[in-house]
C-alpha cells in the first residue's frame, strides 16, 4: 500500500505541475503599425513685384521687377505652378493682355487709367507666366520661384497707383 500512495503521490505532483506548465503557455499575434504621406504643396509669396515710381512723362520706358513665390511640398512631389492674367486683363482679338489698373481723381468726377504689363518665368521674358508653367519637384524644403515681370515702353495714361492682382495656382 506504501507503493501505491507514494505512486498516487508522485501522479498528484505531476499533475499540478502539468496545470500550471499549461497555465503559462502563450500565443503571439503581430499588429501592423502604419501611415500614409500624400503628396501636398502650398504657396506663399514673399516678395510682391513692385516697379517703383514711374517718371511723369508722356512715355514710360520698359521697366523691369521681380517677385519671388515660394513653394514648399512633399519630397517627390512633381509640381508646377501657373499664373493668370490679372484681374485687370483686357482681350483683344484673341489675344488676352495683362494690365495694372490706376485711378486718379480729377475735377470731372474719377477716371480709370491703365498700362500693360506682362509677367514671366525667366528675364528674357519668354516663358509668360500666363501661357506656359513652372515645373519642380518637392524636396520637403521651400523652393523659391522668381517671377519677372515687365512693363512695355507706351505712352503714360495719368498719373496715379497702378497695381493689379495675379492668382498663382500649383498643381501636384
Amino acid at each position: 500500500m506504501i507503493r501505491i500512495s507514494l505512486y498516487a503521490a508522485t501522479g498528484v505532483i505531476l499533475s499540478v505541475l502539468a496545470a500550471s506548465r499549461a497555465q503559462a503557455a502563450t500565443a503571439n499575434q503581430a499588429v501592423t503599425a502604419q501611415f500614409t504621406i500624400n503628396n501636398s504643396c502650398t504657396l506663399s509669396t514673399p516678395q510682391n513685384m513692385d516697379f517703383g515710381t514711374l517718371p511723369a512723362t508722356l512715355n514710360v520706358q520698359a521697366t523691369t521687377a521681380t517677385g519671388k513665390i515660394t513653394v514648399t511640398c512633399t519630397t517627390g512631389a512633381t509640381w508646377q505652378l501657373s499664373g493668370d492674367t490679372g484681374g485687370n486683363a483686357v482681350t483683344n482679338s484673341g489675344t488676352t493682355t495683362p494690365r495694372m489698373l490706376g485711378f486718379s481723381p480729377s475735377g470731372i468726377g474719377s477716371r480709370f487709367y491703365y498700362l500693360s504689363y506682362d509677367t514671366a518665368w525667366d528675364s528674357g521674358m519668354t516663358r509668360l507666366t500666363h501661357s506656359v508653367a513652372s515645373t519642380g519637384t518637392g524636396t520637403g524644403a521651400s523652393q523659391t520661384v522668381t517671377v519677372y515681370g515687365r512693363i512695355g515702353a507706351q505712352t503714360a495714361t495719368g498719373p496715379g497707383n497702378y497695381g493689379d492682382a495675379m492668382t498663382f495656382t500649383i498643381s501636384y
